[in-house]
């Protein structure tokens, strides 16, 4: 399977080369393609941001919507919430609430009962009436237990390569390994496709060839998913600036979380002390990312 820096930068080139200009946006239909769902998806020529990642990963661990706890990641979300309290585009929030009971919980059921079946199907999008600011990009997750593996084809309308397909990847992917992990099984395939890829021309000048084009392994683990509720417990004291014990994870990632977490805000001659002070995570492919995003250099 390709590597996701290399994918990521072939299809950003595809899409500046393509001629469909619609509005302010360059797009092609009807786009797929495999990602690999233990690696960061980015690229040397745009780094995602390490503290959006984070924020995002465990606003969707959470099962939550509220704007004021995706809002501390990103003041977009102010922007486009209806009421001013929630969001919509709050995919794992979505899947255990949106429809009136728990997707997922029901796929788990229908693969335990029927591994060949194709009906494990996780629906996102949902028809409403009323005019929303937050229309929701994603419209299905479906899952296959094939040989032992989980696969998994994420299906969505509309999908930016900058601001959003970067980190829909990794939320998506914590939630293959969730289910895969419930079920015993390894993580399959990762097909992503969308009915609109594109690119908004005000981002186009941002991209810039560079040196720091490799990948940045993200694997969630069992352990992982047990350190959930103490991972959870940093992010909210963090966030609402309340004092937090330094607590013990058995996961190297969900330690390297915190780090982000401890990091976000801070001056640059502090974060540079607490990230250099961590090098027991330098094996942590989100260490290497953080490394990369505030230094503009590989660890």
């Amino acid at each position: 399977m390709i590597n996701n820096a290399t994918l990521n930068s072939a299809i950003i080139d595809n899409l500046l080369e393509v001629n469909q200009e619609i509005g302010d946006t360059k797009e092609r239909l009807g786009a797929g393609f495999y990602v690999n769902p233990k690696q960061v998806f980015t690229s040397g020529r745009r780094l995602l941001s390490p503290y959006y990642l984070v924020g995002e990963l465990l606003f969707s661990l959470a099962e939550d919507r509220s704007l004021d706890f995706i809002k501390y990641y990103s003041k977009f979300w102010e922007k486009i919430s209806d009421d001013g309290e929630t969001v919509r585009s709050a995919y794992w929030w979505q899947v255990a609430n949106g429809h009136g009971f728990n997707q997922v919980d029901q796929v788990i059921e229908k693969l335990k009962k029927d591994p060949n079946t194709r009906q494990a199907i996780l629906h996102i999008h949902h028809p409403h009436e009323a005019d929303t600011k937050d229309e929701i990009c994603t419209l299905s997750l479906q899952f296959f237990n094939r040989r032992g593996k989980l696969h998994m084809i994420v299906t969505m309308r509309s999908n930016d390569i900058i601001l959003g397909l970067p980190y829909d990847v990794s939320v998506f992917a914590m939630l293959q390994a969730k289910i895969a992990l419930s079920l015993g099984l390894l993580v399959g395939s990762y097909r992503h496709q969308a009915g609109s890829l594109h690119i908004y021309t005000r981002d186009i000048p941002k991209l810039k060839e560079c040196t720091l084009d490799k990948t940045y392994a993200l694997e969630f683990t069992k352990e992982f998913f047990e350190d959930k509720e103490k991972l959870l417990e940093t992010e909210k004291a963090i966030r609402q600036d309340a004092t937090y014990l330094q607590k013990p994870y058995k996961s190297s990632l969900a330690a390297a979380m915190a780090l982000v977490l401890k990091c976000k805000g801070l001056p640059k001659d502090t974060k540079k002390q607490l990230i250099l002070g961590n090098e027991h995570l330098c094996d942590e492919g989100l260490y290497q990312l953080l490394f990369a995003f505030e230094f503009g250099t590989v660890k």
